[in-house]
């Protein structure tokens, strides 16, 4: 856990939101896909963040956004650092 109360991964899935909408497999970045979803999935069911389906990505891939609650958290992430 990080100092925030949020697992690494949250905080790494969180930090590369904050550039931008991206789907799970740019985050993973050419790492195992699969717990990095589960990770956004979870900042969805929590509202950090919010999951839209859009047609013109690849495989109707879900693209994740920091909801306003996600840019909170990740502004005291940053400020705890």
């Amino acid at each position: 856990m990080d100092r925030s109360g949020f697992s690494r991964a949250q905080v790494a899935a969180i930090d590369a939101l904050a550039t931008g909408p991206k789907t799970a497999r740019q985050i993973a970045a050419g790492r195992v896909v699969g717990p990095v979803t589960v990770t956004l999935r979870w900042l969805v069911t929590n509202a950090y963040a919010t999951a839209a389906t859009e047609a013109h990505t690849p495989h109707s891939e879900a693209v994740y956004t920091l909801s306003d609650q996600g840019f909170a958290a990740h502004q005291r992430i940053r400020n705890r650092n």
